[in-house]
C-alpha cells in the first residue's frame, strides 16, 4: 500500500499545478457599473435589472377629469328632467283649461309633483358630488342614496293615490243607483249648453289640441327614460336610475290620460250625445 500511495504523488503534483495555472482559474469579477439613463421611466440602476418606474401624475390627472366629466353629465340630465317637468306642467295646465278636459288638468297636477321630485333629485346628487371635507371623510354618498328613497316613496304614493282616487269613483257608480247616474249626466248636459260650450256633454271644447298635448309629454318622457337611464348605467348611480323610473312613470300615466282624452275627442268629434 505504501508503494502505491508513494506513487501517486507525481499525478497529485501534476493536477495541483495544472489547477493553480491562469488557465483554469475563473475570471476576476467586474464591479457593477451604474449609470443615469436618459430615459425618465428608466430607474438608474444596473443596464441588465432596469425597472421601469410607476407614475401617478397622469393618472390622477385623469381620474380627476373623468370624474368632473361625470358630476357635470348628470348635472346637466338633472337640470333637463327639471327644465322638461316645468315645460310639460306649464303646458298641460294650459291645455286643460282651454279644453276642459279633467284627464289633462289631473295630469297637469302630476306635473307639478314631477317638478318637486325632479328638484330634490337634482340638489340630492350635487350634496353626492360633494368633495370630502373633516366632518365626512368618507364623502357625502348618503345623499344619493337618500334621495333615491325619496324618489320612490314618492311614487309609491303617488301610485296609491291614483288607485285609491280610482276605486273611490268605482265604488261610487256601482252603488249609485240608475236614476242618480241618469240625473248626473242630465245635469252635465244641461250644465253644457249653458255656458254655450257645444260640446254636447263632453269636457272637450278643442280635442286635438288635448290630443297632441299628451302625445308630447308621452314622447319627452319616454325620452328622458332612455337617456337618464343609460347616464345611470354608465356612472352606476342608483339616484339617475331611480330618476329613470320616475321618468317612466310618467310617461304611462300619460298615456292612461291619452285613452281617456282620445276616447272623449272621438265622442266629441262623432257629435255624441
Amino acid at each position: 500500500m505504501g508503494f502505491r500511495f508513494n506513487n501517486l504523488n507525481p499525478i497529485y503534483r501534476t493536477c495541483i499545478s495544472r489547477l493553480s495555472s491562469s488557465k483554469f482559474l475563473p475570471p476576476p469579477t467586474e464591479p457593477l457599473k451604474f449609470h443615469q439613463s436618459e430615459n425618465p421611466f428608466i430607474s438608474p440602476q444596473n443596464p441588465a435589472f432596469k425597472i421601469p418606474r410607476r407614475w401617478h401624475f397622469g393618472h390622477s390627472h385623469d381620474h380627476d377629469h373623468q370624474t368632473s366629466k361625470h358630476l357635470n353629465e348628470g348635472e346637466n340630465i338633472f337640470r333637463l328632467g327639471l327644465a322638461a317637468d316645468i315645460a310639460l306642467a306649464t303646458g298641460k295646465a294650459f291645455t286643460g283649461y282651454v279644453t276642459g278636459s279633467t284627464a289633462i288638468i289631473a295630469d297637469a297636477a302630476h306635473s307639478i309633483s314631477d317638478v318637486v321630485l325632479s328638484g330634490i333629485a337634482l340638489v340630492s346628487f350635487k350634496l353626492a358630488k360633494a368633495p370630502r371635507d373633516k366632518e365626512h371623510p368618507y364623502g357625502h354618498g348618503k345623499f344619493e342614496t337618500l334621495g333615491a328613497l325619496g324618489i320612490s316613496c314618492m311614487l309609491l304614493a303617488t301610485g296609491g293615490g291614483i288607485a285609491w282616487h280610482a276605486v273611490d269613483l268605482l265604488t261610487g257608480l256601482l252603488s249609485a243607483g240608475p236614476e242618480m247616474v241618469t240625473q248626473a249626466m242630465a245635469h252635465e248636459h244641461v250644465h253644457s249648453h249653458e255656458h254655450g260650450g257645444h260640446h254636447h256633454g263632453i269636457d272637450m271644447e278643442h280635442p286635438i289640441l288635448a290630443l297632441n298635448m299628451t302625445i308630447v309629454s308621452i314622447g319627452v318622457k319616454e325620452g328622458l327614460y332612455w337617456i337618464t337611464k343609460q347616464a345611470g348605467e354608465r356612472q352606476g348611480s342608483g339616484l339617475m336610475k331611480a330618476n329613470a323610473w320616475h321618468h317612466r312613470a310618467d310617461a304611462i300615466s300619460s298615456v292612461v290620460a291619452l285613452i281617456g282624452v282620445g276616447f272623449l275627442a272621438y265622442m266629441a268629434l262623432m257629435g255624441y250625445e
